[in-house]
């Protein structure tokens, strides 16, 4: 299968894993507890998860617990994150959130029956749907209106253009005709009907 290629695209491949596997795995870490969160960046309104792993003073997957996390947005807005342990997860808790608003997000894990704390910042994108300072170019605008029959205005004429939208005419019922005739499925099923007329009179001895 690395014939033809040689070794680059066999070293890129497995290189590739590696970043992936350990950057997932370590994206914040400290003594005793790990987060990690998906997706790694994401944008605002998406639905942002995290998991949690926590061990005990002994260093074992923490089984009896409550892990609490705190959210600190950008204007400073605090938010409580509630963490479910999974069942049979080892010290794995999970939960999520929905950022509002872009920019780096500051999380704080804590775990006071383990005594594990975690301080990471997520970053989560704003965004732009449109650019600001660049209006629409109205010339283009007006050309695609006159070779497509629409109609083109400011923001000021809206109420105008959607008056002259509820004008309009009924659009004309489309009508589609077929040529039975002309079609092979018709002419096969008559073909079958008689044949199956047939063999039955052939059946019952009518024939």
């Amino acid at each position: 299968w690395r014939r033809g290629v040689e070794d680059k695209w066999h070293y890129r491949f497995w290189s590739q894993v590696v970043r992936w596997m350990s950057h997932q795995r370590h994206l914040a870490e400290r003594a005793g507890v790990r987060l990690t969160f998906s997706p790694e960046t994401p944008n605002a309104g998406d639905t942002v998860f995290l998991q949690a792993t926590v061990l005990d003073a002994s260093g074992f997957p923490l089984e009896k617990g409550k892990v609490d996390g705190k959210i600190t947005t950008p204007g400073g807005r605090t938010e409580r994150l509630d963490f479910a342990a999974l069942d049979g997860g080892w010290g794995v808790f999970k939960s999520s959130f929905v950022p509002k608003q872009g920019g780096p997000h500051k999380i704080l894990l804590t775990a006071d029956s383990a005594g594990r704390k975690l301080e990471t910042e997520i970053t989560v994108t704003q965004p732009v749907r449109e650019k600001v300072g660049q209006p629409a170019n109205f010339t283009v605008l007006r050309e695609l209106a006159s070779l497509t029959g629409g109609a083109v205005g400011p923001t000021a004429e809206l109420a105008k253009v959607i008056e002259q939208i509820t004008l309009l005419p009924e659009p004309k019922p489309l009508e589609q005709r077929i040529r039975l005739w002309a079609d092979p499925w018709w002419a096969g099923s008559i073909l079958f009907l008689l044949t199956a007329y047939w063999v039955s009179r052939k059946l019952a001895g009518m024939v």
